[in-house]
């Protein structure tokens, strides 16, 4: 990724000065944080149209705001300050309204030091779009890694953390930071995998159906193993049917380091709850990695 986002802003840096001279920045500026902490290229295209959007939107509001407050008084410099800590609210949640809160910012830093929102309207807007397209390109042609694989190895991780659960439960050991760390990589898992939701919302608005799973199938049965494993960890003793969900949850663990090898063969689920749940949960999670590959 370091060398993706390198060349990325190298090429923007050029295009930038060739197309639109004393306002290269811009384009470089879009290019790095579209760049920036992508996790492969169905995140980093998903990002560029985002970073599309949000430019749009974050340069007719500042403009909007130029034309109405006068651009170099305190007012601007109030509204700069409540725009970024708008930005650091929903970065987590909009990448898009991020995107949008930073391109404000950027205008009516801009328009502060003396620029003209309204003669470099139509100039930013293309200069935001040039550096999105080029950070994707570049990730596209440089060392692409696919969504599917990020997942994978995210799954991987998690799965870890849910082997380290069960055997702390099945020890009797403290659960609770264990239990925090699948939590916290399952969520990593769901985020990372954006761009494959969208493609499965918009499969479902075009009425296509599909025989396979989709590449989302084991990252919604990954979710799924949340509730039960709160419960197990919650109950106390332990289930005689842990051990083969351990050993389920190994074999899936095993099948992830070997992409291009056989399904795994899981152990038959077990009829006690939470474990029920739990083992059925996996048991999707395993029918859906072929979907990944």
């Amino acid at each position: 990724m370091a060398a993706q986002t390198g060349l990325s802003l190298a090429v923007a840096f050029t295009a930038g000065h060739l197309l639109f001279g004393e306002h290269w920045q811009w384009t470089v500026l879009s290019a790095l944080v579209v760049s920036l902490g992508t996790i492969g290229r169905g995140d980093l295209t998903l990002k560029g149209l985002e970073r599309g959007a949000g430019a749009v939107l974050g340069t007719l509001f500042a403009t909007g705001l130029t034309v109405l407050l006068h651009p170099h008084g305190s007012a601007s410099v109030v509204l700069i300050c409540v725009v970024l800590a708008a930005a650091t609210l929903v970065r987590q949640n909009s990448y898009a309204g991020y995107a949008a809160c930073i391109t404000t910012t950027m205008s009516l830093l801009y328009g502060y030091y003396g620029e003209s929102a309204e003669q470099l309207l139509l100039i930013r807007l293309q200069a935001l779009m040039v550096g999105a397209v080029l950070a994707v390109a570049v990730g596209w042609l440089l060392l692409p890694v696919r969504a599917g694989d990020v997942v994978r190895g995210r799954i991987a991780a998690a799965l870890a953390g849910l082997a380290a659960a069960l055997e702390a439960h099945r020890k009797g050991s403290d659960t609770v930071a264990p239990l925090r760390r699948f939590e916290a990589a399952v969520r990593e898992v769901h985020s990372s995998a954006r761009s494959l939701w969208l493609h499965r919302r918009v499969l479902h608005l075009m009425g296509r159906r599909r025989a396979t799973p989709h590449r989302t199938a084991p990252v919604e049965a990954l979710v799924n193993c949340l509730e039960p494993l709160r419960a197990l960890t919650a109950a106390p003793g332990n289930l005689p049917g842990a051990a083969a969900t351990a050993a389920n949850v190994a074999v899936i663990r095993r099948s992830l380091a070997a992409p291009e090898g056989p399904s795994p063969d899981l152990r038959p689920p077990s009829p006690e709850p939470p474990l029920a749940a739990l083992d059925a949960a996996l048991e999707r999670l395993a029918e859906g990695l072929p979907a990944l590959r």
